[in-house]
């Protein structure tokens, strides 16, 4: 028999147990990249009465979908902070979605040192990254863009070979090659960081046009401005930064408070 019909039968035959293996599969994985989650960032769970509570906000942000709660880790703290939370999606190698559970993980600070407002305000927030699976996608569509990249710099690299006029001024060449090399790297992440600047902002936007939360973001804030030291402006801060600055969330939440007043004396008076 043609060498190429057995590898076409082998092929066939592997695609075969794979599709009637796949929910046992998916399954695996899940299971895989959840434990891994958890080995990461924190495998506590955290009190009933405190998991009601999320989930309370959780549906008032219409989030319905089940989420795994958990307390941050050491090292997760470090990372984060004392006074925070965060919503993770379990990737696959850091990066492709395989469909399970999101996490929210809460720090040790939650509940113990946080007010009821800025519970409200910071779990509204993660809520809306949870909902609109802010982050699901981006590590995926990074790396397919460094494999496209890495796959052009491969066919740009058989052109200057080939090329006699760029062999004669191969050295001005390779200073550009170089530079477009490093741009086209730089290029990515400059994007990524303005995509994750861009949905914290639609986060906080949300989370407080739905549950109010103005006063505990802006107490929020104050917190995480001395826990971490911030600046309240920097004119290079909203280049290389995945957050707005201190000075233009809490001048949101601000805008945002006054204006709902406004609504609010609107509807008194008539």
């Amino acid at each position: 028999m043609n060498k190429k019909y057995i590898y076409l039968i082998f092929v066939t035959m592997f695609l075969s147990l794979i599709y009637l293996q796949k929910n046992y599969l998916h399954d695996k994985l899940t299971s895989y990249v959840s434990e891994k989650a958890q080995q990461r960032f924190g495998t506590k769970s955290i009190a009933k009465d405190q998991e009601n509570k999320i989930k309370s906000i959780a549906r008032a942000m219409n989030v319905s979908e089940p989420i795994v709660i958990r307390k941050m880790n050491h090292n997760a703290l470090i990372t984060f902070g004392y006074y925070n939370a965060f919503a993770h999606f379990p990737l696959l190698f850091d990066f492709i979605p395989v469909g399970s559970k999101p996490f929210l993980f809460v720090s040790e600070g939650f509940f113990e040192d946080l007010s009821p407002k800025e519970q409200l305000f910071l779990i509204g927030h993660e809520m809306v990254h949870i909902k609109e699976k802010h982050t699901i996608y981006l590590n995926l569509l990074l790396n397919l863009f460094f494999l496209g990249l890495f796959l052009f710099w491969l066919f740009f690299k058989k052109i200057i070979n080939k090329n006699a006029f760029i062999k004669k001024h191969s050295s001005v060449f390779s200073v550009i090659y170089i530079l477009l090399f490093f741009i086209s790297l730089t290029v990515p992440n400059l994007v990524s960081l303005a995509y994750k600047r861009h949905i914290e902002r639609v986060a906080d936007y949300k989370s407080i046009e739905k549950l109010k939360s103005y006063d505990g973001g802006i107490k929020l804030l104050e917190r995480w401005k001395k826990e971490f030291r911030l600046p309240d402006y920097n004119p290079h801060y909203d280049l290389f930064s995945d957050h707005p600055s201190n000075a233009e969330r809490k001048q949101c939440f601000l805008k945002l408070k006054n204006r709902s007043k406004e609504i609010d004396e609107k509807y008194k008076t008539t």
